[in-house]
C-alpha cells in the first residue's frame, strides 16, 4: 500500500482470494483501510463463497471436474473451517450439493463443522464403494498432504480407510480451476462496476441504509450480511457503497490497480493453504 501511494496510484480495488467472508478477509480490510487517507477510493471485491450465484457456479465447476467419479462412491471436500460465523457457508454448500442431486459429494472441514466425525457419519449411510478426497482450499499446501492426505492415524485418509473404505487423494487446489479463477475475475468486475457507482454526498450507504455523518470520517467493513462501522474523528469526508470507499467524491478515476490479495501466516503460499478461510 506505501509502494502504491508513492507511485501515485489513487484508486485500488482489492479483490482477496479468501474462500469465505471469515477472519482472514475482515482483518485484511483492516490492514487495507489503514490506508484510506492516502488513496481517492478503495473498492474490495468479495471471496469465493459469497452469494447463492457463487456457491451454484463453484458446484458446477467442482461436479465438471469430478464427473466421472460413480455414483456409488463418494466424494469429500476437506474445507478449512473458522470459528467465524461465516463458517456457515460450508454446511450451506454441502445441502447446495445435495440439492442439486449430488448426494455422493459432501463437505467438511479441518477446524470446524462439518467435523470429520460428522462426516463418517455421513458417508457411512451412503456405503461407498470408495472414498475420493480433496482439498476445498485455493491451495493444496499443508492441509491437503498432511491433514487430508498424510500417513498419521489422524489424517482424513487414514480415518476413512480405519473405516473400511479405499480412498483416491486428488491434491488440486481450487485455485487451480479455470472455472474458480473465472469467479474471482468476476468479482473483480463487480467491484470495478461500484466504483463508479455515485453516493449522496457525506454518506455512509449500504443497501436501503443511509446515515448521515458530520465532518466524520466512516470507515465500514462487511461482515456476510451485516455491517460494523467504525468510525473515527477526522476533519475528512469519507462514504462507501457496497464495499466501495470514497474520499473525495468529485476527484476523478486516474488509475485502478487491481490486488490479489492472498493472506498466509506461514511459509511460501504455494506450500501452506493457511489463512485461506
Amino acid at each position: 500500500m506505501e509502494r502504491m501511494q508513492r507511485d501515485g496510484i489513487t484508486d485500488v480495488t482489492v479483490q482477496p482470494t479468501h474462500v469465505i467472508n471469515g477472519i482472514e478477509n475482515d482483518l485484511m480490510k483492516e490492514d487495507v483501510l489503514a490506508f484510506s487517507d492516502s488513496f481517492s477510493r478503495i473498492t474490495f471485491g468479495v471471496p469465493l463463497l459469497t452469494s447463492e450465484q457463487d456457491s451454484r457456479e463453484v458446484v458446477k465447476v467442482l461436479t465438471d471436474a469430478f464427473g466421472g467419479i460413480p455414483k456409488d462412491e463418494a466424494l469429500v471436500f476437506m474445507g478449512h473451517g473458522t470459528p467465524h460465523y461465516a463458517n456457515a457457508i460450508y454446511a450451506a454448500l454441502d445441502y447446495t450439493f445435495k440439492d442439486l442431486g449430488y448426494h455422493n459429494l459432501f463437505m467438511g472441514t479441518v477446524e470446524a463443522y462439518p467435523s470429520m466425525e460428522s462426516l463418517l457419519r455421513f458417508v457411512r449411510k451412503q456405503n461407498p464403494s470408495c472414498i475420493h478426497l480433496a482439498p476445498f482450499m485455493i491451495v493444496a499446501g499443508d492441509h491437503a498432504r498432511n491433514d487430508l492426505a498424510g500417513d498419521d492415524a489422524d489424517s482424513w485418509k487414514s480415518q476413512f480407510e480405519q473405516a473400511g473404505y479405499p480412498v483416491l487423494c486428488h491434491l488440486k487446489g481450487l485455485g487451480e480451476y479455470e472455472g474458480i479463477r473465472q469467479i474471482f475475475l468476476r468479482h473483480i468486475s463487480e467491484a470495478k462496476s461500484q466504483s463508479h457507482d455515485s453516493v449522496p454526498a457525506d454518506c455512509c450507504c449500504f443497501g436501503t441504509h443511509h446515515r448521515s455523518w458530520n465532518r466524520q470520517a466512516a470507515v465500514t467493513r462487511l461482515q456476510g450480511n451485516d455491517t460494523q462501522r467504525i468510525t473515527e474523528l477526522s476533519g475528512n469526508h469519507h462514504r462507501m457503497l457496497n464495499g466501495v470507499h470514497y474520499k473525495h467524491p468529485s476527484q476523478q478515476i486516474t488509475c485502478h490497480l487491481f490486488i490479489l490479495w492472498l493472506r498466509v501466516h506461514q511459509t511460501a503460499c504455494d506450500t501452506n493453504d493457511t489463512g485461506l478461510t
